[in-house]
């Protein structure tokens, strides 16, 4: 009972229980959704990054040894406009760029990655890999903001239903415990 000597109503203890574990339900099959979308995301991520480097890397080593320049960087020219994610840069052994993309930052590229693999900085995700006995470095770069949006612009379509559905739900459960 309640402080007044009158009884909860039942009907609305119901509808408001009901409503609460749909709304906590929906959102933790959201959250869940974006956990899994983001670690798939990555992967697909990472593997393109890999990929790109491993097709590009013997083009841009034949290239260099061909074409015995001066060492200073060559830009590669875009085939037609385009928005670039990916971005790369081949070093020398002594780290220097000797060939980069059109459209990369070197900024991004500030620093030799130590090592092959991946890497994270403040800005991107770098893939590294090496070639003809480390004379040849690829680094190929894609800026973590890319990944951020593609993650919030698919939530936000699997959560545009739920402001929908939630409320014609909410209207159902008060709508059928009205009734019963």
């Amino acid at each position: 009972m309640k402080a007044g000597g009158t009884l909860p109503s039942l009907r609305r203890t119901l509808a408001l229980g009901l409503s609460a574990g749909l709304t906590v339900l929906w959102l933790a099959a959201i959250l869940g959704a974006g956990l899994v979308l983001r670690r798939e995301l990555d992967e697909v991520y990472d593997s393109s990054l890999q990929e790109t480097a491993e097709r590009i890397l013997p083009l841009a080593v034949i290239e260099l040894i061909d074409t015995e320049t001066d060492r200073t960087a060559q830009s590669v020219s875009p085939i037609g406009p385009h928005a670039e994610f990916l971005t790369y840069v081949v070093r020398g052994r002594d780290g220097v760029i000797l060939l980069h993309s059109h459209d990369a930052d070197l900024a991004a590229f500030s620093t030799p990655v130590p090592q092959e693999g991946f890497l994270d900085t403040e800005t991107h995700r770098i893939y590294a890999r090496k070639a003809v006995s480390g004379s040849f470095q690829i680094e190929v770069a894609e800026p973590l903001e890319h990944r951020r949006n593609v993650i919030v612009e698919t939530l936000a379509t699997l959560l545009a239903p739920l402001l929908l559905l939630l409320p014609l739900s909410l209207g159902l459960i008060a709508w059928t415990t009205n009734r019963a």
